[in-house]
């Protein structure tokens, strides 16, 4: 989901409702800190639980409904003065789990190096294509479905074109990728 649409912020700022709810104002920030890892966010909103913790081992008095107005109306504040640095700091969050998990599909890449060393796109096997670790399941299916229907990638340009890469998959593919238009006797058996 993209990380500017107002339906992915919706969706991530849902604690906020937590913030109005007395006594328990602090769950809002104890879950933001948690999301993104931020323990000063939890040890505020373990403050801010302080009148509920101690309603638990009092009798509710006048100085308990006080306490936990003050500590509401200050929830509620500082809960609108950190949405845009939690904001941020979940999409960097998400880019780094992204980030670690191309790293992850790359380990595969050079595990399987001496597959990627000679892969030609339109001539390589299936199987090969599989264990190189260069492409998801997805993309390879959409191979597969261009070499049935006859077409021949002419250039990385063009296989980024017809497969949708971003710019960082196309640097990595340029090292492991070459393109011969020339079609073997192999990629027929292989269709």
């Amino acid at each position: 989901m993209n990380h500017n649409s107002n339906l992915w912020k919706i969706l991530n700022l849902f604690w906020i409702i937590l913030v109005f709810v007395p006594f328990f104002n602090g769950l809002g920030f104890i879950y933001a800190g948690w999301r993104v890892n931020e323990t000063k966010w939890i040890d505020e909103g373990i403050i801010y639980m302080i009148p509920f913790i101690i309603l638990s081992f009092t009798i509710f008095n006048n100085y308990v409904v006080y306490l936990t107005l003050i500590f509401l109306l200050i929830g509620i504040i500082r809960a609108l003065m950190i949405i845009k640095p939690f904001l941020i700091k979940l999409e960097e969050k998400e880019d780094n789990e992204k980030s670690i998990q191309y790293t992850s599909d790359m380990k595969t890449v050079y595990e399987n190096k001496d597959i990627i060393d000679s892969m030609d796109i339109n001539n390589v096997s299936i199987e090969d294509l599989r264990r190189s670790g260069l492409f998801d399941n997805y993309k390879i299916e959409q191979i597969i479905k261009f070499r049935k229907e006859g077409y021949i990638f002419k250039s990385l340009d063009d296989l980024a074109q017809k497969l949708h890469l971003t710019n960082s998959e196309i640097d990595e593919l340029r090292r492991y990728i070459k393109i011969n238009q020339k079609i073997s006797n192999s990629r027929k058996l292989d269709i």
